[in-house]
């Protein structure tokens, strides 16, 4: 069941990290929560030899703004920093997850760490909705 409308490459993307997260809880000794779950399984699209080219988007299916994770909504974190994760982020609806997170590795360890963070607040929910995360 597709609940959000996602390109075809980004569906790709979903399917691969459905079955990453699933390993990883099954084979964890102890089970991370969801949100640690989502990150650690995020982290095998950094692998070069392992992505898939993404297929070209042929319709919109970027949402109107890309949420920043929760720490970066308020006034402490310049406006540069937002707009450098907004950027890289919003990358992910036409370029796939590994894409982005190879384009992340060239930025400041603290926005490579929002941008993990702002693809799980991206891919959490739809994990829920899906059924693959049931907390």
């Amino acid at each position: 069941m597709k609940v959000m409308n996602f390109s075809e490459s980004l569906e790709h993307d979903m399917s691969r990290l459905t079955s990453e997260v699933k390993v990883r809880g099954e084979t964890a000794e102890r089970v991370p929560d969801s949100r640690e779950l989502v990150k650690q399984s995020l982290e095998t699209f950094k692998d070069p030899s392992s992505s898939v080219v993404p297929s070209p988007v042929t319709s919109s299916t970027s949402p109107s703004h890309t949420s920043l994770p929760s720490y970066l909504q308020n006034d402490v974190h310049s406006e540069a920093v937002k707009q450098e994760v907004e950027v890289i982020v919003a990358r992910v609806f036409t370029d796939g997850v590994s894409a982005v997170l190879r384009e992340a590795q060239h930025h400041s360890p603290f926005v490579q760490d929002a941008v993990h963070d702002a693809l799980v607040d991206i891919f959490l929910p739809e994990l829920k909705k899906r059924g693959i995360i049931h907390s």
